[in-house]
């Protein structure tokens, strides 16, 4: 489905959508730590962990319509529908984007994951996203990392997720996730409620 176009003038964070497009640096960045015990026992029962991250972040940012939203060269606009965006090592040894569309069903999603990965290696072809809001992670699964700040310009307007190696404390498993946000779409209260929601998708999910 096409994106609404919306009308800058009527939108309900006109002020501060105007003040922040115009700023030199208008990124932010926050971090928090989420507990992901649930996550990693799915995992060692075969799923793939970076599957699972992904998944959970898209159902979180599918709650709130800030993540909706995407800045075009003509314009702001708004999509129902969200992809995460992630690289992948092609055949030649090269990174490629990969994405990863929103399936309600967990199993859906990682089948969906793991194909287009897999084609993307195969070919050395990135599989990019239409009409649609983009999120893009990126993790680091090899590094006990605290935070990551990736800094891209202001032209880069949509979300950027990062993560590290998970830490476990006594029989628990905690991930630290770093949000990169444009000013322009996103307060602090926006990010906050995105990672209370994103412990409340880790805590439900079923498969």
């Amino acid at each position: 489905m096409s994106g609404n176009k919306i009308d800058t003038k009527t939108f309900d964070r006109k002020d501060m959508y105007e003040r922040f497009m115009n700023y030199s640096n208008p990124i932010g960045t926050i971090t928090a730590t989420v507990n992901i015990t649930r996550l990693v026992r799915l995992s060692k029962k075969g799923h793939k962990l970076n599957a699972l991250l992904n998944y959970v972040i898209l159902k979180a940012s599918y709650r709130i319509k800030e993540f909706h939203y995407s800045q075009k060269e003509d314009g702001l606009y708004y999509y129902d529908d969200i992809d995460m965006l992630g690289v992948v090592f092609g055949k030649d040894n090269h990174l490629y984007l990969s994405t990863w569309p929103y399936f309600e069903n967990y199993l859906d999603f990682e089948n969906n994951y793991i194909k287009n990965n897999k084609q993307v290696y195969e070919t050395n072809t990135p599989i990019l996203s239409k009409d649609k809001a983009i999120l893009s992670s990126s993790s680091f699964i090899q590094y006990p990392l605290d935070s990551v700040d990736i800094d891209m310009g202001k032209e880069i307007t949509h979300c950027y997720f990062t993560w590290g190696k998970y830490k476990k404390k006594w029989c628990k498993y905690f991930q630290t996730i770093s949000l990169r946000f444009h000013h322009a779409f996103f307060d602090g209260g926006h990010i906050g409620t995105f990672f209370l929601y994103l412990q409340e998708e880790i805590n439900k999910l079923k498969i």
